[in-house]
């Protein structure tokens, strides 16, 4: 059996001669830690709050959302049923994510959830840690014995920074987080079949942003700084761009245009739930699609030509680009991928294809049955775009073909 070639490494205090898979390093000077940092303001039900990062000569490359919260109390449910908090990614509507007074990215709930089941755990241990934290979304009974008292709950938040490490330099202006919560009364769950009578009650006692850094060695901040100081610098990522519609009773198939998505799509998420949905039906969906198409503005199929069935899609499609089994789980949710390899383009940026989207586009639905009652569609796609910075410069830029 050969050995492994060997080569120099100055990683340490000394230079020595190791096998090659040993020899890569970072450079010297990088320190990796983990801070919290406190909101602006502690968060109130169905009000906006901000949390602000200062940080500056770091790059950000994860960020949690830590809410500590009172128990859930109020309530008198039925059948000896209890009430429980949503998983924290219900907690907040919307996420407006800035870069001093731009505007990068908008995560809808439902669309930082599903990225969080589907894109971004390594493993299905991982995605059950981080699922736990946030509050079982599978389980009533764990989240609310968790809810009847004052606890702990985390929202992982992806933005740009999962694909780029992003550094934040002196001179930076600072990333703000802009947090609009939900109302409390459509917070919570009531064990199935049950009712309440009452008024919920629920305060937070505190909020922090719970960041993972990389302290930036004098060498790299200020060759990064020079760099910026004659060109400007792009750091790509995933942005997410939303269609919401409506399907009324008794049809079998309906054509849904997508006006609202243009530009270079890797891949597109979409869930059928009920209309309006609150409270339990923000974690249920409506499993009556038989089959779907992505057409062209001129009807060519945009999916290989013939119809994608659920199953083909939940078990086939989403087996090969997936690590996990959350589309088996939940019938109901689906990913369409036009990139070789969708959680590595939402990991890294990297360019591995998609579809150019002009707003003519069309989501075709076919169901087993005509529908017993109205449904809503909610589509997101994840398409390529990039930060640009460089002096006094800091905008988003989309990105095609």
């Amino acid at each position: 059996m050969s050995k492994s070639p060997y080569t120099s490494h100055d990683g340490f205090n000394r230079k020595l001669n190791v096998p090659a898979n040993q020899a890569v390093s970072l450079p010297k000077g990088y320190r990796h830690y983990t801070q919290k940092i406190t909101a602006q303001s502690t968060p109130t039900w169905g009000s906006w709050f901000t949390i602000r990062i200062s940080e500056k000569n770091v790059s950000l490359d994860r960020l949690f959302i830590e809410f500590t919260t009172s128990a859930l109390t109020g309530l008198t449910v039925s059948a000896s049923g209890t009430a429980a908090y949503l998983p924290a990614h219900f907690w907040a509507t919307r996420i407006d994510v800035y870069l001093g007074s731009q505007l990068i990215e908008s995560i809808p709930n439902t669309a930082g959830f599903l990225i969080h089941q589907l894109l971004t755990p390594e493993s299905e241990e991982k995605r059950l840690l981080r699922n736990t934290a946030a509050g079982l979304y599978s389980s009533h009974s764990v989240r609310a014995t968790k809810s009847a008292s004052a606890d702990t709950w985390y929202l992982p938040v992806a933005s740009f920074w999962r694909q780029a490490s992003f550094p934040l330099l002196d001179g930076m202006p600072d990333l703000e987080l802009r947090i609009q919560m939900a109302s409390l009364a459509d917070s919570y769950t009531l064990t199935s079949g049950s009712t309440a009578t009452g008024t919920a009650v629920s305060t937070f006692t505190g909020c922090n942003a719970v960041c993972q850094f990389s302290r930036l060695p004098p060498s790299v901040s200020n060759y990064t700084k020079a760099l910026m100081s004659k060109s400007v610098l792009h750091y790509g990522f995933q942005d997410i761009q939303q269609a919401t519609f409506t399907v009324s009773s008794g049809v079998t198939s309906t054509n849904l245009v997508l006006s609202a998505i243009t530009g270079f799509v890797s891949s597109i998420i979409f869930v059928l739930r009920t209309t309006a949905p609150a409270n339990a039906n923000l974690i249920t969906y409506n499993t009556s699609l038989s089959s779907f198409e992505f057409l062209s503005g001129g009807s060519e199929y945009l999916t290989g030509g013939q119809p994608v069935t659920d199953l083909q899609n939940r078990l086939i499609q989403c087996g090969s680009w997936l690590p996990v089994t959350f589309t088996n789980e939940s019938a109901g949710v689906y990913l369409y991928s036009w990139a070789y390899d969708p959680k590595e383009v939402f990991d890294s940026n990297a360019a591995l294809s998609g579809q150019q989207f002009t707003g003519t586009e069309v989501l075709k639905l076919n169901f087993s049955s005509s529908l017993a009652s109205a449904i809503s569609v909610d589509v997101y796609a994840l398409t390529y775009a990039a930060i640009e910075i460089g002096n006094g410069v800091v905008r988003r830029i989309p990105l095609s073909e």
